[in-house]
């Protein structure tokens, strides 16, 4: 994920008020990182030999974000 170049990242089941504050950051040039991301990430510093990569997203997260970046349009990645 900061590999690919995010500097924020909020959990989908944050309450809007951090959602709020997430983006606002961001937009500002800040990052923000919810609650468990900042724990995935303060222990992989914190142990760092340890490896393995977290993936936060399923299979079908990463297809239905392969699509969207493809352009095509929600009616067409439903069908």
């Amino acid at each position: 994920m900061l590999e690919a170049g995010a500097r924020g990242f909020v959990e989908k089941t944050t309450e809007l008020k951090e959602l709020k504050t997430g983006v606002a950051a961001i937009a500002a040039a800040a990052t923000c990182f919810g609650p468990a991301i900042a724990g995935v990430l303060r222990s992989a510093v914190a142990h760092p030999k340890s490896g393995g990569s977290h993936d936060f997203q399923t299979a079908r997260e990463r297809e239905l974000m392969q699509l969207v970046a493809e352009g095509n349009t929600t009616k067409a990645i439903a069908a």
